[in-house]
């Protein structure tokens, strides 16, 4: 008898057909029930698993029991059906371990910005799909003739960045799906040799960016004409392994029609259920940018500028033609709100945010949020409406951690630090691989008092990425910060192992010299660092710790040349805010320098390149200058304006100095009991401060709390034992304890430090003076 025969005779083939059917309609009734209810793709991948996984047990039993008749079980039978179901549990189990299997969606109460609550229905975040766009190659060219799909004409240089950007836009109607496009990582781009009219970005880097967001797949392509349409060739590749998932080619005869076809591919390509596919909002993109395709070319040249280029005011001027060819433009409202905010043009940038929001039916519902909480802070003023819009995008949205930014700066503005260590914590398990969440969440650590915390946080980096610099350079700033020199320095020479010429981590060792006044090494590392300064960024640091450090030495006249040395670089490269923000602070050095004339000046050219609306930040530079002319009603009146500035927008780093300012008036003023209880606060909100406890010691001391005195200047001295300011303070407390020798010792080791001082330095001549006291006593 043949085997077919004899499969007939046992009837094997009606009972394998008859499975085969059950299976296709139970697997068809559970795809009608994932529809109906909303559960999980995952399901049908489970049940047509387990089906699949089973059929050699079915045709086993068929064979063994198919023939009419009683049959008996058999110990092979038993077994191998057995150990069938024990390889479909395993696989079961390795596969879909943690995958949504119910409903992929929940419904959430959530409350907007007047307090009403409202019902929504979103979906579970373990279901949304993660995807990096990168840019993409162009290959069009220059084409000045090509035809954009209206009547305008101009070059294309901008696709390579703006395909993806307005592509991004597309698919951010999909709840279901979380981008991140070339706005998100615009470093990563300067960092390299990329050619953004070119775009091309080699694959490591692509595949390093996508593994730090934390997105399983990634998107790239080439862009190319072919007769009179555009051709987009799209690859998405897999983060874990780099490579191909799927490809596809599109064409249309216009950009925005292309960007369409291929989010409309990219939709189907994701591992969505297909109704989610199917019953999310997908606009013609040209619905959600402008009509007017000069205009979106200009948005995006405009973008390219500011981000790549770092040229804000031509990049400003590029979105301000956007707008003008279409005033509803509303995407570029909300970027040329950002560029006139930068750019401390307050009106323009009110006008830009409130016409967002007026138009804002034209942008997606996340950048709709982002729209009107710029709008309650900036327009209105109101930083609880506008807080209260970006919890409601977060609730919504929990996976977008561009929500999750704007909630973690309130929480920095308010000052909020346990808040915020919680909010990174929630930051780092949605996107485990983004080692700079990971560093932000120790840095938070560190900043709320933590340091045990932090230290664990900074460690566990360093074991997962040994290669990375960043770890150990963390650690050697959390050694620092405790006054652990030999450590830092162990830390950060590891880090140098990985980068040699890394200018900050050369300023951080510079740093531990100066701590054990080491200071010829210092500025002999100063020196290296400057010439491994490759970028503004290094530069500036590296003449800023070059200021810093000939303030403390007491060379006030060489430590202005530095500030104005980082001043023009400020003015040529940095925003006016930032220009505006680094002289204010630079204002500690012109009063103890005694230039109060040129300070004021610079005060009065910072003031004026402030919007009105902030033109308190400037008070408190003016109000550092009244202080040390003893103008102190002038001083109350600044301080004033810090305050209600910083109460008004709720900003405890302006609370936080308004109270520094009083401290300072009531110090100088004579009132030391005042200044000591806002000194005792400062420290209380803002964590340990060399300064500060210096600060404090002073206030002590005149009060005749001796021991308070020490005790602040001793910790002080733990992370900067070398401070000739803090020796001299030590040196005070010592003598008014009646220590004639501990002072002495204190007063070398600061006029050691001061050797080299501007003549008729202060604070020498007052170390000098008690020194021959000391001496001279019996």
């Amino acid at each position: 008898m043949s085997l077919w025969s004899e499969s007939l005779e046992r009837r094997v083939p009606q009972y394998v057909g008859g499975y085969l059917v059950g299976a296709w309609g139970l697997l068809q009734f559970i795809i009608f029930i994932e529809s109906r209810y909303r559960l999980a793709g995952n399901l049908v991948e489970l049940v047509g698993g387990i089906l699949v996984l089973l059929f050699p047990s079915i045709v086993m039993l068929a064979w063994s029991h198919g023939r009419p008749g009683k049959d008996k079980w058999t110990r092979t039978q038993g077994w191998t059906t057995a150990v069938n179901l024990f390889i479909a549990a395993v696989v079961v189990f390795v596969f879909f371990r943690g995958k949504e299997l119910g409903a992929v969606t929940q419904t959430i109460e959530v409350t907007d910005e007047n307090g009403e609550t409202i019902a929504r229905e979103v979906p579970k975040a373990d279901v949304v799909q993660r995807l990096t766009i990168f840019p993409f190659v162009n290959e069009i060219g220059n084409d000045n003739g090509a035809d954009t799909g209206t009547d305008a004409e101009g070059n294309l240089d901008w696709i390579a960045l703006g395909f993806p950007e307005v592509l991004a836009v597309d698919l951010y109607q999909t709840p279901f799906l979380d981008i991140k496009s070339p706005a998100h990582f615009p470093a990563d781009l300067r960092d390299t040799d990329f050619d953004p009219v070119a775009g091309r970005l080699p694959r490591p880097i692509q595949l390093e960016t996508a593994r730090r967001f934390n997105t399983p797949w990634f998107v790239t392509g080439v862009l190319s004409k072919s007769g009179p349409d555009f051709v987009a060739e799209t690859e998405i590749l897999s983060t874990t392994t780099g490579r191909l998932k799927t490809s596809f080619i599109e064409k249309s005869p216009t950009l925005m029609g292309l960007v369409d076809r291929v989010s409309k591919r990219l939709r189907e390509e994701s591992e969505l259920p297909a109704w989610a596919v199917e019953e999310s909002v997908d606009l013609p993109v040209r619905d959600l940018l402008s009509e007017n395709d000069e205009a979106t070319r200009g948005l995006f040249e405009g973008l390219q500028l500011v981000y790549l280029d770092r040229k804000l005011e031509e990049g400003s001027q590029r979105v301000d033609e956007a707008v003008a060819l279409d005033p509803g433009f509303a995407m570029a409202h909300l970027v040329r709100f950002t560029f006139k905010a930068l750019l401390q043009d307050g009106a323009a940038a009110n006008e830009s945010v409130t016409l967002a929001v007026e138009n804002d039916y034209r942008l997606p519902e996340r950048m709709q949020f982002m729209a009107r909480s710029n709008y309650y802070f900036r327009v209105k003023q109101d930083p609880d409406r506008a807080r209260a819009v970006a919890e409601m995008w977060a609730k919504i949205y929990p996976y977008d951690m561009d929500a999750q930014r704007i909630l973690l700066t309130f929480h920095f503005l308010r000052g909020e630090q346990a808040e915020a260590t919680e909010r990174l914590k929630r930051m780092v398990e949605l996107s485990p691989s983004d080692r700079e969440l990971t560093r932000a969440l120790g840095q938070a650590q560190r900043r709320a008092g933590n340091l045990d915390e932090a230290a664990r946080t900074f460690q566990d980096y360093v074991e997962m990425h040994p290669k990375d610099w960043q770890g150990y350079y963390q650690l050697g700033e959390l050694e620092l910060s405790r006054g652990n020199l030999e450590a830092a320095a162990e830390q950060l020479e590891k880090a140098t192992l990985i980068e040699t010429d890394n200018v900050r981590i050369l300023l951080e060792l510079a740093e531990v010299e100066k701590r054990q006044g080491h200071y010829d090494e210092h500025f002999k590392q100063l020196g290296e660092a400057l010439e491994a300064s490759k970028t503004p960024d290094d530069s500036l640091g590296v003449w800023n710790e070059f200021r810093d450090t000939h303030r403390l030495l007491g060379q006030y006249d060489t430590a202005v040349q530095y500030q104005e040395q980082a001043a023009d670089l400020i003015r040529r490269v940095y925003d006016p805010s930032t220009r505006a923000e680094r002289t204010s602070a630079s204002m500690w050095l012109y009063s103890e320098a005694g230039r109060f004339a040129e300070g004021r000046r610079l005060m009065s050219e910072a003031e004026s390149l402030l919007d009105p609306q902030f033109r308190a930040l400037a008070s408190a530079g003016v109000a550092i200058l009244a202080i040390g002319e003893r103008h102190f009603d002038e001083a109350e009146e600044r301080i004033q304006k810090v305050q209600a500035l910083g109460d008004q927008f709720k900003l405890a780093d302006l609370q936080n100095l308004a109270k520094l300012l009083r401290g300072e008036l009531a110090l100088e003023a004579g009132d030391p009991a005042a200044a000591a209880s806002l000194f005792e606060e400062l420290l209380e909100s803002t964590g340990d401060s060399t300064t500060n406890r210096r600060r404090l010691s002073r206030c002590y001391l005149e009060l005749g709390r001796y021991d308070d005195a020490r005790k602040q200047i001793d910790q002080a001295l733990q992370s900067f034992p070398a401070s000739p300011r803090s020796q001299l303070q030590l040196a005070r407390v010592l003598k008014a304890q009646d220590d004639a020798t501990g002072a002495i010792a204190a007063l070398e080791i600061a006029l050691q430090g001061w050797e080299d001082a501007d003549e008729g330095h202060e604070q020498k001549t007052e170390a000098e003076a008690m020194m021959r006291d000391l001496k001279g006593a019996p």
